[in-house]
């Protein structure tokens, strides 16, 4: 666990980070909650925040994907606490909807693994709870209760009820999947990651446009400080001029099934989603397949055919052995006449 702001604390993964943020007076609030493998870490990193004198108060998810809400039930029934999400997330975090499926024909190694990702909604249970509307200065926003430094701000694109959380006073922004600070859209990644302002978890956005306008939003917070969920913290004075690149030429994909037409929403989880693209690298694999087969079917007939070839004939007794044989069984049956 690291302290990268004050009262900010990361905890970095592999794939995906989770954030507990110092709130009211003896009090931390969780931050998205990893895989459902990652219960130890985080417990480990609040019990170290429970020796500085602050104990779990409220548990807060960016979005609903399955790598920010899968500890979030076990804490909340552990402690006790309310788990805070945007409204229009609460059909994918009740178990009422699932999500829209990733796209997969956007190419690159992301797009590449998300076919082989569970995409349900999940049930977070009565401890559920949503957040309530402030005044908004722009789409919407309001505050945590247990969070009285931050607000909420509603950035939708990534899924319909994304929210991103910002602190003005230091201007640190706490961004989920609005925004990465790694690409992971490119097999490059994988030989020399490099820290970068990028799109955050291009497969799972489900409307690109929403997408590129809530970046816009957050760049007009000129933060100091940019916090994703997928890659390494990104801060100093330079990041804001950075982010606000990066949002004026947001970076489309050229082809993609919500690209040109987002998935589209009501306040109960219905989904009405755009046609599914022919999903090229599948179809190119199971047609190598099936070559494959029949090719190997067709040469194996082939050679059992081939007039060239030798045909092996059943194995034949040696004419000694058998006339041995036959001395033997007429000898068994006594002497043979001519007839």
């Amino acid at each position: 666990m690291q302290e990268v702001a004050p009262g900010v604390f990361i905890l970095q993964g592999m794939l995906v980070n989770v954030f507990l943020l110092k709130g009211r007076e003896g009090e931390c609030v969780l931050v998205d909650s990893g895989f459902s493998f990652w219960r130890a870490p985080i417990e480990r990193a609040l019990g170290e925040l429970e020796q500085r004198g602050l104990t779990l108060s409220a548990v807060v998810v960016s979005h609903g994907h399955a790598d920010h809400v899968g500890t979030a039930r076990y804490f909340a029934e552990k402690h006790g606490v309310p788990i805070y999400a945007h409204r229009l997330e609460l059909p994918f975090l009740n178990g009422t909807s699932p999500y829209p499926p990733p796209d997969a024909t956007i190419g690159g190694p992301h797009a590449f693994l998300s076919r082989i990702v569970d995409d349900r909604g999940r049930d977070l249970g009565p401890h559920l709870r949503s957040l309530e509307m402030g005044e908004a200065w722009c789409a919407s926003e309001g505050e945590v209760p247990e969070l009285p430094e931050w607000r909420w701000i509603h950035t939708p694109g990534h899924s319909p009820g994304h929210i991103a959380l910002y602190r003005e006073s230091d201007r640190v922004l706490i961004a989920g999947d609005a925004v990465g600070s790694v690409n992971f859209d490119t097999w490059r990644v994988f030989l020399a990651p490099k820290a970068e302002v990028w799109r955050g978890e291009s497969p799972y956005i489900s409307n690109w446009k929403q997408a590129e306008s809530s970046v816009r939003l957050l760049a007009r917070l000129q933060p100091e400080a940019v916090l994703c969920s997928h890659g390494p913290p990104l801060k100093g004075h330079g990041i804001a001029q950075q982010l606000g690149l990066f949002a004026a030429h947001y970076p489309f994909p050229s082809h993609g099934r919500y690209v040109k037409e987002g998935v589209r929403f009501d306040e109960a989880g219905n989904l009405i989603l755009p046609p599914k693209p022919t999903d090229w690298p599948v179809v190119l694999g199971v047609s190598v397949v099936l070559s494959a087969l029949v090719g190997r079917g067709v040469a194996r007939l082939i050679r059992t055919r081939s007039p060239g070839r030798p045909v092996r004939k059943a194995q034949e007794m040696p004419v000694g052995a058998i006339q041995r044989g036959q001395i033997r069984t007429n000898t068994a049956h006594g002497p043979q006449h001519p007839s």
